[in-house]
């Protein structure tokens, strides 16, 4: 019986193969969809793949099939929006995974960055391109969070294969554990790296303890601490200021999935409490929670004041939603959400081969999300 329901919800994904238009009240939606010979992936939503003075995007390139793991490496890709066109391609050395790409980013209208893996010291480096001349240079960390133009925070990517290799990198042999311990800054000038976190050793004793999603607005860096006891995950959330260096665990945080600055000292959560979702927006500076609505494990993308959209897990259907967040920014209250999108996940797409919709911003009306059909991963734009 298992096994004939399994194929009825099989066969239910297939037949909703297509992504559709949404009525019934809900707001339709205007799309493009990009597709080349290979897949293309844009990765997590938290990084500038978009340059709004060019119109260029940053993709990762892979010839792994989609049913695989993520393994080899990739290439970055410059995708201009207005033709069409591949305008640059990149050396196939981007380390990757299905989830977060090769963390590519803009750093200015002509440079962008990706991570790269460096086999002479074992080690995870970055890769810094400008695309209009094709000069190169390597920095001696790997990047995960974009502070200024010549800025990034760096995490070990080492720990994360081991513990979420969803979001790790699996081409070095060699894992040192001290790293694990540090969020660095990294000047991609002088490649010079600065200490901002470090914690202590004993923290390695824990079960798949890790760090990992990294943001900074001008005022604070955040970043969450994860680890398990009998078989339940605990969730810190931790702040640190820009200024000062101090860190603090924010106490008005339970269980926190993902998040987004909404303003300097303001992000929006979607956090668990008594096995109900929220969406949350939380005063970093004053550990506080300002307003709390009922909604959904979701990634939350900032497009502008009052204005959220956040895109949701497969549900029971087997479908990837994304909705759009009015809210109201003196008391930061949310009033309204409404679907305006919605494509099925491919049965096979689990695990490490998972692939959430990941918004990215164009423009105050329009974004860009990760897409993935039977055969292919590709890239879609959307009219919000």
């Amino acid at each position: 019986m298992h096994a004939f329901l399994r194929l009825i919800k099989i066969a239910y994904r297939l037949v909703r193969s297509i992504p559709r238009k949404l009525s019934f009240g809900r707001m339709s939606y205007k799309s493009r969809h990009f597709l080349i010979k290979n897949n293309i992936v844009k990765g997590y939503y938290d990084l500038e793949v978009y340059n709004a003075s060019t119109g260029l995007v940053l993709l990762l390139e892979v010839t792994r099939n989609i049913w695989l793991t993520p393994k080899g490496f990739g290439r970055i890709i410059v995708l201009d929006l207005k033709t069409d066109n591949v305008v640059f391609r990149s050396e196939w050395n981007a380390v990757w995974n299905w989830q977060q790409a090769s963390r590519q980013c803009w750093m200015n209208e002509e440079e962008f960055v990706y991570n790269s893996y460096n086999s002479e010291d074992d080690n995870y480096c970055s890769v810094i391109i400008n695309y209009l001349t094709g000069d190169t240079r390597l920095v001696n960390s790997p990047i995960q969070t974009k502070v200024d133009p010549h800025h990034f925070v760096s995490i070990d990517y080492k720990r994360l294969n081991v513990c979420r290799p969803d979001y790790g990198y699996n081409h070095h042999k060699v894992s040192n554990a001290n790293e694990a311990l540090k969020i660095k800054l990294i000047n991609t000038i002088d490649g010079t790296a600065q200490e901002m976190v470090h914690f202590d050793a004993e923290k390695l004793k824990l079960s798949n303890w890790r760090l990992n999603h990294i943001l900074v607005s001008r005022n604070y860096l955040i970043f969450l601490e994860r680890y398990e006891i009998q078989g339940r995950t605990v969730h810190k959330l931790w702040r640190v200021d820009m200024t000062t260096g101090e860190k603090e665990v924010l106490n008005s945080i339970i269980h926190v999935s993902h998040y987004c600055f909404v303003a300097d000292d303001v992000i929006l959560i979607t956090a668990q409490r008594d096995k109900v979702w929220f969406l949350e927006f939380i005063n970093v500076k004053e550990d506080c929670i300002l307003s709390s609505v009922p909604f959904f494990d979701c990634h939350p993308t900032f497009i502008k004041g009052g204005l959220v959209v956040a895109d949701r897990y497969t549900d029971g259907s087997g479908m990837k939603r994304l909705y759009k967040i009015l809210y109201d920014e003196s008391s930061f209250e949310i009033f309204t959400f409404s679907e305006i999108y919605a494509s099925p996940e491919p049965f096979h797409l689990t695990d490490v081969r998972r692939c959430d919709l990941h918004v990215n911003v164009l423009t105050e009306s329009s974004v860009i999300i990760d897409e993935s059909n039977l055969k292919k991963r590709y890239v879609t734009t959307i009219q919000i």
